[in-house]
């Protein structure tokens, strides 16, 4: 596992975005660890995660990711694991060292 960051949930559950494998990690109180999001073997299928590089959770229960090779930001329902793109845009154009661009954008933080 490589760990870029790690965010709490209002159960205490820990969240631990894991870029090389392009997942999102999930352990719980009892120290289990479960694949939440994302598959290693899946980068480029609409909302796939590629190099999630940072999370966050808000008080709401919502799990914010920085895909940071799609070029979005993804707001995740973490009771259904649905997610949609907040920001930027999902972009799978590569250039020859295989990086993604999309747009910049600029969110208001509140």
């Amino acid at each position: 596992m490589n760990v870029s960051c790690l965010a709490f949930d209002i159960r205490d559950n820990l969240y631990i975005s894991d870029p090389g494998n392009h997942t999102i990690r999930k352990m719980t109180l009892d120290g289990q660890t479960t694949t939440f999001l994302g598959d290693r073997n899946d980068t480029e299928t609409f909302g796939s995660l590629y190099y999630p590089s940072a999370i966050c959770i808000d008080k709401e229960d919502f799990l914010y990711i920085c895909d940071r090779l799609h070029s979005v930001v993804w707001k995740c329902d973490m009771k259904c694991k649905e997610k949609k793109i907040i920001a930027g845009v999902y972009n799978k154009q590569r250039d020859k060292n295989e990086r993604m661009y999309g747009n910049a954008v600029e969110i208001p933080l509140r």
